[in-house]
């Protein structure tokens, strides 16, 4: 067992970060015993994941869930509340479920979406705010043209 490793130096954000932080800090184990759990008896390709020089293939990945399975959504998503996954809980299709490509890109292509919808709801909300007093302003406007017409029309 490797002594437990803080967050330092590892990027949530990344599939290569949470690949080392399961390793280190959720296994407690080496990268060599990692690998080995895995049927591999060399571990250079998962140093060069942990050193963010490659990306997680759909073939690495599938392995990794295939003896890791109850991990599976918190790798792929780093969704605090879902580590550690209850087998139990587990939504079997997700369990089920085998990366490839093409799943990959959908990843990285919805995220790019969300930031850019979290970007377009800010200049909405900019907007939203514009609108709102711009129909304070109007309805102050008509208030004083109403009480302006029933100043001429009683006198």
């Amino acid at each position: 067992m490797i002594e437990k490793n803080t967050t330092k130096n590892v990027d949530l954000n990344t599939i290569n970060g949470r690949i080392k932080y399961f390793i280190e800090n959720i296994l407690q184990i080496t990268p060599n015993e990692f690998s080995r759990n895995l049927g591999k008896n060399r571990s250079d390709w998962l140093y060069k994941i942990l050193k963010n020089e490659v990306e997680p293939g759909p073939k690495t990945l599938n392995q990794i869930f295939d003896v890791y399975p109850d991990h599976k959504f918190w790798i792929l998503t780093g969704d605090k509340e879902s580590e550690p996954v209850d087998q139990k809980t587990n939504d079997s299709s997700f369990e089920n479920l085998k990366i490839d490509d093409k799943l990959i890109e959908l990843y990285k292509l919805t995220l790019g979406k969300l930031s850019m919808q979290e970007k377009d709801i800010m200049l909405l909300d900019r907007k939203v705010d514009v609108l709102k007093k711009q129909n304070e302003n109007m309805t102050e406007e008509i208030r004083d043209l109403k009480n302006l017409v029933q100043e001429l029309i009683n006198h």
